[in-house]
């Protein structure tokens, strides 16, 4: 299952490669710009980059917790699903314990019967 890239992640990608592209550039001596406008272009790709990084770090955790929260109600529906296959068991116990108790006394009437025959 592959993972969808969206648009703020292509921002993200451009705007790193543009501040990539930039410090290459300037390390060779490309770039000889005045300083103000030498800086404003990987400045301001480097901030685009950290908007759209924070983009999508809050977005995957509200994904996150509402996966959380839906992992909530499934265990709150579990546990009540298990209290009441527990009171189900437990009816079944005592129901097995009252058969139990009845062949007991059929056997002894059957063992009487049998005496008397």
């Amino acid at each position: 299952m592959g993972y969808k890239l969206n648009f703020w992640d292509y921002v993200f990608y451009i705007s790193m490669s543009i501040v990539l592209i930039w410090i290459i550039l300037k390390s060779v001596g490309i770039i000889q710009t005045p300083f103000w406008l030498q800086y404003g272009l990987p400045a301001s790709s480097f901030v685009i980059g950290v908007f759209a990084l924070y983009y999508n770090l809050v977005k995957s955790i509200i994904d996150l917790s509402l996966k959380t929260g839906n992992i909530e109600k499934d265990v709150e529906i579990i546990k009540y699903n298990d209290k009441k296959i527990e009171t189900k068991i437990n009816h079944i116990d005592k129901d097995i314990n009252n058969l139990k108790t009845d062949v007991g006394i059929l056997k002894s009437d059957v063992a009487i019967l049998k005496l008397r025959i």
